[in-house]
């Protein structure tokens, strides 16, 4: 089943709020990001943080693929994107003793992204050299055609 991973807003993201709550404990989730007592999780805050950690996905794929990814992302993002989220959220709080499988976890999938970025590691996703159809790339002083080849 392909989930849909949209902000309130329609843009796409890699991850879904659901994602990161599912990855965590909701309890911690809510004490992440509620600032009322209203006994539930903000939302809006965690999609803020879904688009920084993909937005910092982005940056690192961006010489070798087209981003965003086309949805469903693979695998390997959608788990980047949950982990950095996380991470992203107990830096808000300014939680003093972040646990360590949180710090782990985001030294981990930094370093994947870092191979990703260098092409030890390649995502089953066109890159920047596929085109699925001729594009007109058009410059000050000339037209550049591109297709596959």
């Amino acid at each position: 089943m392909t989930v849909n991973c949209s902000t309130t807003t329609g843009k796409k993201m890699y991850s879904s709020v659901q994602d990161v709550v599912d990855q965590s404990d909701p309890q911690i989730i809510i004490q992440l990001t509620a600032d009322d007592d209203t006994g539930a999780y903000d939302t809006a805050l965690i999609e803020a943080k879904i688009r920084e950690a993909d937005s910092i996905i982005d940056g690192y794929l961006r010489k070798t693929y087209s981003v965003p990814l086309p949805d469903p992302a693979p695998d390997l993002i959608k788990e980047a994107s949950v982990i950095i989220t996380l991470y992203k959220l107990y830096q808000k709080r300014e939680i003093e003793e972040m646990p360590e499988s949180v710090v782990e976890a985001y030294k981990d999938i930094r370093r994947r992204l870092e191979k990703l970025s260098d092409g030890t590691i390649i995502l089953d996703v066109p890159d920047l050299n596929t085109y699925d159809s001729v594009q007109t790339i058009r410059t000050k002083d000339s037209i550049l055609n591109l297709g596959k080849y």
